[in-house]
């Protein structure tokens, strides 16, 4: 298992989430940070380590608002 935190501009959240849960993603954390300039969601999930990769590419394509660093994914190790 693995744990994939997550940072995206909010307007994106929506979208997100709709496509994480096609994937079978059910359980999906999100913290909304606002600042003057700047809109951020974190999520945080936890998936099988066979779904790492489908889940980064879902958040870098849908995530991304086609800005530069306007994202970030970390993925971590969970202790059984």
């Amino acid at each position: 298992m693995k744990k994939i935190t997550a940072y995206v501009n909010t307007t994106r959240v929506h979208w997100l989430v709709e496509e994480l849960q096609t994937l079978g993603v059910d359980e999906i954390e999100v913290v909304e940070y606002f600042k003057p300039l700047s809109q951020i969601s974190r999520f945080e999930l936890s998936c099988e380590d066979n779904l790492v990769e489908k889940v980064r590419a879902v958040i870098h394509k849908v995530g991304s608002c086609g800005q530069p660093a306007d994202h970030a994914v970390f993925v971590y190790s969970l202790e059984k």
